[in-house]
């Protein structure tokens, strides 16, 4: 029970997130434009590769929305730091085969970056894969 009561609030979280993005998405944008060569997933949603802004809509919620705004995802995140701020904003991707999900978002700059939580598919993916190997890591950069 108090697991359906934590979905819920996260998909509640996030539905409020979107519909409140519009206002103030402009000055809480991470990465402007950047393009994505391949087809990725966010929070249990697949999105076709292209180009993609990438906005902190609230502390620890990020949203990722195509640059013709016809594709968004959102998705609770938590604060990472490194002792390296990188030099151009990065997205670094988990790459299990030919399947990405976004794994952290680097703003230019900054050594605080935001990792978002793993979704349920990308847990099962893990576990289906554990004999195999672990995921790689793919960044790209701004």
């Amino acid at each position: 029970m108090k697991k359906i009561a934590i979905n819920a609030f996260a998909i509640l979280s996030l539905a409020l997130t979107v519909t409140a993005v519009s206002v103030s998405a402009q000055s809480n944008r991470l990465i402007k434009k950047v393009e994505i060569p391949f087809e990725f997933s966010v929070n249990n949603k697949v999105l076709p590769a292209g180009v993609y802004n990438v906005e902190r809509s609230r502390e620890n919620v990020l949203l990722i929305r195509s640059e013709n705004n016809k594709e968004a995802s959102a998705s609770l995140t938590m604060s990472v730091q490194s002792s390296d701020a990188p030099e151009t904003g990065e997205l670094i991707f988990h790459r299990y085969g030919d399947t990405y999900f976004l794994f952290q978002v680097w703003e230019r700059g900054s050594s605080d970056g935001q990792q978002l939580l793993e979704s349920r598919t990308e847990r099962s993916i893990e576990r289906e894969s554990e004999v195999t190997a672990a995921p790689s890591n793919v960044v790209v950069p701004m």
